[in-house]
């Protein structure tokens, strides 16, 4: 989609809304929102990208699933001011399996479900600010990937009434992780949370705060 100043409802289609597969559907123009739409690559490529020329673009109350890559994506020169909400990522297709890499300037994923990703969920590089409000994370191996890069970064996130949640089966002690230092020794993540819950035991009960021991030392903690 290159088409700057576009709204596509898709909850105005017939039946269930509209659905895109077997290939990336790429956003590349600014004011762009996107509604009621299924995105699933299950083919060899990311189900969803957000390109460097994007401004101002919203993806709300649609799920992007079934990728061989990366289910939602952006990367490259960072675009700016994107939002998710409302929606779903999930179901990454093996063996990569991943949700997604945000490297994006200033972004939002509010009220959204990442479930059943083995990893990148999300890696984030945020070049001004990642705000994750009020998101769960369901079932993963690798969580919220904070940078994992050696590069000198000021990376920011806020992390703010999420929900963190591990099914018997696949417990982990970590929902957010891989923060490393850069190549000259300094952390490069700034981490807020503030408000997160984590179910580490697969009981069922939220009675775990993944601040405790969901960061790496490499990174800048602030909690509330």
């Amino acid at each position: 989609l290159n088409a700057s100043r576009v709204t596509i409802a898709g909850q105005t289609a017939p039946g269930d809304g509209i659905g895109v597969k077997n290939g990336t559907f790429n956003i590349s123009a600014g004011e762009v929102i996107i509604r009621h739409f299924r995105f699933r690559d299950g083919y060899s490529a990311d189900a969803l990208d957000i390109d460097t020329d994007s401004t101002n673009s919203i993806i709300d109350h649609c799920d992007t699933m079934l990728s061989n890559d990366e289910n939602f994506s952006s990367f490259s020169s960072p675009p700016e001011n994107v939002t998710f909400q409302w929606s779903i990522n999930a179901w990454g297709m093996e063996t990569h399996s991943a949700g997604g890499l945000w490297d994006q300037m200033h972004a939002t994923a509010h009220h959204t479900l990442w479930s059943h990703n083995h990893t990148r969920n999300p890696k984030a590089r945020p070049d001004g600010c990642l705000d994750w409000i009020n998101n769960v994370t369901f079932d993963w191996d690798i969580g919220f990937i904070m940078g994992d890069s050696t590069t000198p970064a000021d990376w920011k996130a806020n992390v703010r009434g999420c929900y963190f949640v591990c099914p018997p089966g696949n417990i982990r002690s970590v929902a957010l992780e891989t923060a490393t230092l850069d190549r000259n020794g300094n952390p490069n993540f700034t981490i807020y949370i503030d408000d997160c819950k984590m179910d580490d035991n697969g009981n069922g009960v939220l009675d775990f705060n993944p601040a405790k021991v969901g960061y790496a030392l490499a990174s800048t903690l602030v909690t509330h």
